[in-house]
């Protein structure tokens, strides 16, 4: 398997396989031999084959193999269409919370995402668009990002001064600000500052908040955010409910 991705990320011309990713799709097949059944016998099975797939296989594999490598022409450009997919179908279905995934396969898929950008004449831009897709096509990716930025940025920050000679790609600075302008409200030192998509704000918001704040502070913190967008609080709620029910039946 390891050897066809390989041969495969070679070819000059188009994407890897006009069927989609090669590792997901063997991982598909696998699973339509168990069946998508109601029965205890079935569930169980499907899901030791996803932690042996995600464990065993995914984990253990170059970051990049996340990611295709398609090439039109002279041009080089990113397809996560099929890791998105899994994320959204099975993924994240075996995580503690169903808003983010762990902090592994979170980190597989930015270092993967870097690596894979280096093959492309425009490094940040084509990081900046992906990240961009993942705001609409799979948003857990970035809830899970403001979840461990703590641990993520330093490990992102390093990779790309070790691969590019560049600032840091805007999508990347976008999440560091946003974790920043969080930090900086919940230690009083900064008004909240919304960013176009109130979601995204509300994850970094809760999670630093986990994180970073103490309850009585957290608690302050939230009530000075009333005359800001409702749709922030929505989410807000959404994080808080989603904590609490992973909390209650885990």
């Amino acid at each position: 398997m390891v050897l066809e991705l390989g041969c495969r990320k070679t070819l000059p011309t188009g994407c890897w396989s006009d069927k989609g990713h090669f590792l997901f799709r063997v991982f598909q097949e696998r699973l339509k031999t168990i069946g998508n059944g109601s029965a205890v016998g079935e569930r169980l099975l499907r899901q030791q084959e996803l932690f042996t797939f995600y464990f065993r296989i995914l984990l253990s594999l170059p970051p990049s193999v996340v990611v295709m490598t398609c090439r039109r022409g002279k041009k080089t450009t990113l397809d996560c269409e099929d890791f998105f997919h899994f994320v959204n179908t099975e993924l994240r279905n075996i995580c503690s919370r169903g808003c983010t995934l762990s902090y592994d396969i979170t980190a597989h898929f930015f270092r993967g995402l870097l690596n894979a950008s280096l093959e492309h004449e425009e490094s940040a831009q084509v990081v900046n668009d992906v990240l961009k897709t993942c705001q609409t096509k799979c948003p857990v990716i970035i809830s899970s990002a403001a979840r461990w930025w703590l641990r993520l940025e330093p490990v992102l920050c390093s990779q790309w001064k070790r691969l590019f000679e560049a600032p840091l790609a805007q999508g990347l600075q976008r999440m560091r600000k946003w974790h920043h302008s969080a930090a900086s409200f919940l230690a009083s030192e900064a008004e909240f500052s919304l960013s176009d998509t109130p979601w995204i704000s509300a994850a970094f918001l809760h999670f630093t908040a986990q994180q970073q704040a103490a309850p009585g502070r957290r608690r302050a913190a939230l009530k000075s955010l009333g005359g800001l967008s409702e749709q922030l609080l929505v989410c807000l709620l959404f994080f808080s409910l989603m904590d609490f029910i992973s909390t209650r039946f885990a």
